[in-house]
């Protein structure tokens, strides 16, 4: 059995073994296809699209496939601006395949948000990342941590 990507939309998350190219194992009893990834990273790679912006459109048109299904009218409704809704036309494809390609690397993976996995207190947030990539183990996201910011060059 290969590695694992978590990978998911909305409340419902699967699990992929083994290579790109072959099967998934669903998790939930429900069978999805590797498309959900690939569409949430085409989701995640918009210029502009903030992780608000993008929740919001996930809920008006009901799921990632959803966003990329509606049409340009729809997407105009919806209050997108024309450089989004071309985007969402022509999604960045060369992108989605470099994510891809970066994912099979040891111990890679991403969480989508609302997934089983994705970190519960970052999860709500305004400003949380739709895709989260990771290196190494998902599980500490969840613990305490402390962070330090500062300026690059103090004064």
């Amino acid at each position: 059995m290969g590695k694992s990507v978590v990978i998911g939309q909305r409340r419902r998350c699967w699990k992929k073994a083994s290579s790109w190219g072959q099967s998934v194992i669903a998790m939930r009893e429900t069978v999805v296809c590797e498309r959900d990834l690939e569409v949430s990273l085409m989701l995640n790679r918009i210029p502009g699209a903030s992780p608000a912006r993008v929740a919001e459109w996930v809920s008006y048109f009901g799921s990632v496939t959803g966003v990329f299904q509606a049409s340009v009218g729809a997407l105009r409704s919806a209050g997108l601006p024309d450089k989004v809704i071309q985007a969402i036309r022509q999604p960045d494809l060369a992108g989605v395949e470099a994510d891809l390609r970066w994912l099979e690397g040891r111990d890679h993976g991403v969480l989508i948000h609302g997934c089983e996995g994705y970190p519960v207190l970052l999860g709500q947030i305004r400003s949380a990342p739709w895709v989260l990539f990771y290196r190494g183990q998902p599980a500490v996201l969840d613990y305490p941590q402390l962070a330090v910011i500062g300026s690059r060059t103090p004064s």
